[in-house]
């Protein structure tokens, strides 16, 4: 199985970005995997460069599944992604300075894709791990939306029958404040353990399916 795993760099004044932090990481710890190949990249927080990239990854790597993190500085949770937008709509401009109101991020695509993660296995598998994780029906208009979105396209576009989705990660907890006596937040530790049981449940799932189309061919 060919993953490629995406995060994003520094942005809004961030020192650094979580997601780039956990991708480089992931790929150490995973670098090794006879199961499957992983393709680590981090991306610039840009709209325009961002999506060019995601594009040229897709076509040169011929991934198996696509992953794309970004961080959610006001949640406190591990964010499954379920629908991309094709829209750019933001008043934070992005790393290059661009600024969209309600534009289209492909104008003639459909208004939206759903993420084709099995995303209530996802859930149920980071559940178990006693950490916390919502499945949300919004990634956001902002440069991970737009990445999202697009890697769908390209999915779409080149007739690709593979697994793409989005997960949103919260900050790490060490740089939040305390809010009646809660730390906000997860660990590096605990977000990777997350990760790495997606990956986990891809796995599983795409050796399930593939015992499933051998048994219907005999």
């Amino acid at each position: 199985m060919r993953i490629l795993l995406t995060g994003f760099n520094e942005f809004g004044g961030l020192e650094y970005n979580p997601s780039e932090v956990i991708v480089k990481e992931l790929a150490e710890r995973l670098k090794f995997s006879e199961s499957y190949s992983l393709l680590v990249e981090v991306l610039p927080t840009e709209f325009y460069k961002a999506g060019m990239r995601i594009r040229e990854l897709m076509e040169t790597f011929k991934p198996d599944v696509v992953i794309g993190l970004g961080v959610a500085v006001d949640r406190h949770f591990i964010q499954l992604e379920r629908i991309a937008l094709n829209l750019m709509d933001t008043v934070v401009p992005d790393n290059a300075g661009a600024i969209y109101a309600g534009t289209q991020i492909v104008p003639d695509g459909p208004l939206a894709y759903l993420a084709t993660l099995p995303l209530d296995k996802m859930r149920a598998r980071i559940q178990s791990l006693g950490l916390p994780v919502e499945i949300s029906n919004h990634a956001g208009t902002y440069v991970c939306n737009n990445v999202f979105y697009l890697a769908r396209h390209e999915t779409e576009r080149l007739g690709l029958n593979i697994r793409c989705g989005f997960i949103h990660i919260p900050p790490f907890a060490s740089e939040n404040r305390t809010t009646n006596h809660h730390r906000l937040g997860l660990s590096p530790h605990q977000i990777i353990k997350a990760i790495e049981a997606c990956i986990d449940v891809l796995q599983e799932t795409t050796a399930s399916e593939n015992r499933l189309r051998r048994n219907q061919s005999n």
